[in-house]
């Protein structure tokens, strides 16, 4: 269980309101069979907008938790009306990311209580429908993959292919692409409950398999199905991502190391992930692999829950879209005409609590420079008036067109003058 805190301005600033799902791509529910469970298995996927009018193929990030709705379903704790859809619709819809395919799998049972994607040791252990044959690695990895590469206008290719997920899904994330390095390139996580390496806590005296979460009665009836009850610590470690990582043979570790991985935790050292990430990517560190984000804290008071998830969301998606987006000859792009000037990226970013924008103008013409928060809305002008050609330099001092500070977040300016129209993305730290 997690203390619930009070969301601070950068949160707040990051959540998306329930009216952003009004517009954007669409969230459909299929079924299909798996050969590998033997069982129907359900997985939500999210088609961006304009998917049918289109004949272009999109990169695709499996997004892992227990249930397939999580990462959709806007009345999980920590969420205002909001879920991974609406971070989706907004980054696209702002010009961040390009157009994707998000996949919300089945990783486990169908009430989502017991955990999936491992090749489950002893799924004679629970009752609850849709473990099949509890072969959960072999079915995401062999069916679900090729179901969905086969189903829908994605690139079918490790190139253009990512896996995400939150707590025990960040473990998965991490694990199987791990156990698995051939089959995506981009890697994101938020605070995943990362096995202890060797299942030995640095916290507890002694070199014993004592994790408590992973050793754990208490977390029999999730874990056991698993690993067994006793726990088969050999196939345990099978299934840690440290020790698979420190294990790995010279080939394996050259295939981990051409992922990008994007890792996120929670801030507290009690009631998070924290320090159990923060083994992980030391000991990832220590083989030449890092991780894409400076700091691994996700923000300063983010906790275990769903509205964090989706913060991170906002950012791995940046991340994942950065590494797999297609080439031009691939994804329909729009047409530009030859630009009249140029936007450069602000200085510094992120800033607290001001930054300097630059530009550029081949012309004269009436320009406009204003600034926009995550959800679109307008914040202020820095310009609107008529300008001669050359190079210009506006600051911003983080208020709004009333004078007031705003909040921590992303926020977006945009240029136009002309047929000069561009956008970029700035962070704002408080």
């Amino acid at each position: 269980m997690f203390k619930k805190c009070i969301i601070t301005a950068i949160t707040v600033a990051l959540m998306f309101s329930a009216a952003a799902a009004q517009t954007g791509g669409r969230i459909e529910t299929h079924t299909f069979y798996s050969q590998t469970l033997e069982v129907t298995k359900n997985y939500i996927v999210y088609l961006p907008e304009g998917y049918d009018s289109s004949t272009a193929r999109y990169p695709s990030v499996y997004f892992l938790r227990l249930h397939e709705n999580e990462w959709f379903n806007n009345s999980l704790p920590g969420r205002n009306g909001s879920s991974l859809k609406h971070v989706l619709d907004t980054l696209i819809t702002n010009g961040v990311i390009g157009k994707m395919i998000i996949v919300g799998p089945s990783t486990g049972s169908n009430n989502g209580l017991v955990s999936g994607a491992v090749n489950m040791l002893s799924p004679n252990l629970t009752t609850a429908t849709g473990i099949g044959t509890g072969k959960f690695e072999d079915y995401l990895i062999h069916d679900l993959i090729t179901h969905i590469d086969a189903t829908y206008r994605t690139i079918p290719d490790p190139a253009h292919r990512g896996v995400d997920g939150f707590s025990l899904g960040g473990y998965s994330s991490t694990v199987i692409s791990f156990r698995n390095p051939g089959i995506f390139r981009s890697v994101g996580s938020y605070d995943g409950t990362i096995m202890w390496y060797n299942l030995d806590d640095p916290g507890i005296s002694g070199n014993d398999p004592d994790d408590p979460i992973w050793m754990s009665a208490q977390y029999n009836g999730i874990i056991g199905p698993l690993f067994g009850i006793p726990r088969d610590v050999g196939y345990m470690l099978q299934h840690s991502a440290i020790n698979v990582l420190v294990e790995a043979s010279p080939s394996r570790l050259d295939s981990i190391r051409a992922m990008k991985f994007h890792i996120h935790a929670g801030a507290s050292t009690a009631v998070t992930n924290l320090l159990r990430n923060i083994q992980l990517l030391d000991s990832m560190a220590a083989k030449g692999i890092y991780n894409s984000f400076e700091n691994v804290v996700l923000a300063p008071n983010a906790i275990h829950d769903y509205g964090f998830a989706d913060l991170h969301a906002s950012l791995s998606l940046v991340k994942h879209w950065e590494v797999l987006q297609p080439p031009a000859s691939i994804e329909e792009r729009p047409v530009h005409l030859p630009l009249a000037g140029e936007l450069h990226q602000n200085y510094p970013n992120p800033f607290n609590p001001s930054t300097v924008i630059g530009y550029r103008l081949e012309k004269a013409g009436d320009v406009q420079l204003s600034i926009y928060n995550l959800l679109g809305q307008h914040v202020i002008n820095l310009v609107a008036a008529r300008q001669p050609a050359g190079r210009y330099r506006v600051e911003w001092n983080g208020k709004d067109a009333h004078g007031r500070p705003v909040p921590s977040g992303i926020y977006f300016y945009r240029l136009t003058a002309g047929e000069l129209s561009q956008t970029r993305r700035m962070l704002l730290l408080r």
